[in-house]
């Protein structure tokens, strides 16, 4: 009886092994179609967004109404680029391809940078930006840094209350640079907070039907964060907006 459960254990254990393998190689096959696809959609996207670009150019040619139009699919291509640069992006930290240019930076002027990037959005909600704290130097990739921030930022432009206000706070303290951007929103649900940078992952509002995240700007803060050294999480109470930090290697 011992033998057989042992060859009965064996043969169930060389079939978890083959399925697992498969499955690896299953999911491989997935996200180089993938990327693939993202790759060659994004590609088509960016000629799209150049032919909007000249037309907005000729602006005499339309009226008001057709240069509204036109400069509404103009952004909406900018999301969808915007999206498959992310969807590459995130693919490449996963599989720890992701090329960081690490330079000694300020963190503050990232900040600032990245406010103005989505300042338009911001204006069209009469929201105001509070950046406090000192100057705080990192070495980092100043790009994937900044889209940290305009993801952050950009997340609590979409919460926030229109008149209110978005706090981003600097801080040094040893070798670690922190970073919290608040907002005034309506908070995060607890049972979802957990899940907040998950891939896909979208919280949903049910009393003002808006979601959260895109399921892919928080995902691709977490990686870039992380790729850094660094660590980042959130606080959030209903009612009271939410607070995303992260911290960032001073050397």
């Amino acid at each position: 009886l011992r033998v057989k459960n042992a060859v009965l254990a064996k043969h169930l254990y060389d079939k978890v092994q083959d399925d697992y393998a498969r499955l690896r190689e299953l999911e491989a096959l997935r996200d180089n179609l993938m990327h693939m696809i993202v790759h060659d959609m994004r590609s088509q996207l960016m000629t799209i967004n150049s032919s909007f670009e000249i037309l907005l150019m000729e602006n005499d040619r339309f009226s008001r109404d057709q240069r509204r139009i036109v400069a509404r699919g103009q952004n909406s291509c900018d999301t969808l680029v915007e999206m498959a640069t992310s969807l590459l992006d995130i693919s490449r930290m996963e599989a720890g391809r992701m090329p960081l240019n690490r330079v000694l930076c300020d963190i503050r002027d990232i900040a600032q940078k990245a406010v103005d990037s989505v300042a338009v959005l911001a204006g069209e909600e009469k929201l105001a930006f509070n950046v406090t704290g000192d100057s705080a130097s990192g070495v980092v990739d100043r790009d994937i840094i900044q889209r940290v921030f305009a993801n952050l930022l950009g997340n609590a432009i979409k919460f926030s209350p229109q008149g209110g206000t978005i706090g981003i706070d600097i801080s040094s303290a040893g070798e670690t640079v922190r970073v919290t951007v608040s907002d005034q929103g309506p908070g995060i649900p607890p049972e979802c907070r957990q899940r907040i940078f998950e891939k896909f992952w979208q919280v949903e509002s049910r009393e003002e039907n808006k979601k959260y995240s895109t399921g892919l700007g928080l995902t691709f803060c977490k990686l870039a964060v992380e790729a850094h050294g660094g660590q980042i999480g959130m606080e959030s109470q209903s009612d009271q907006g939410s607070r995303f930090w992260f911290t960032l290697p001073t050397n």
